[in-house]
């Protein structure tokens, strides 16, 4: 994957696997390639399998038969956290 691919706003696809609570769906966002990550991160743990460009999920929907769960369509607000990891209480 190019740097410009990881910085392009595009349609990402996060499907969830056998076994976890939403296996059989997927969610659509739109958004920068690791800014879509962190939020399924943030919202779902670990808890989805895999995460698709348009190109790969119209073959991975087809063979599995996925249904949608959510649709993102404003780019999520992730916030920074690693500030934080260096406070300490006083």
């Amino acid at each position: 994957m190019s740097m410009s691919e990881l910085i392009e706003t595009k349609d990402w696809y996060f499907t969830f696997g056998v076994g976890q609570k939403h296996a059989g769906h997927y969610v659509k966002i739109t958004a920068p390639y690791g800014i879509a990550r962190d939020w399924m991160f943030k919202k779902y743990g670990r808890e989805w399998a895999f995460q698709y460009g348009e190109d790969r999920f119209e073959e991975a929907i087809a063979r599995w038969n996925y249904k949608l769960l959510e649709h993102i369509t404003e780019e999520p607000q992730i916030t920074d956290t690693a500030s934080d990891i260096n406070k300490t209480d006083e």
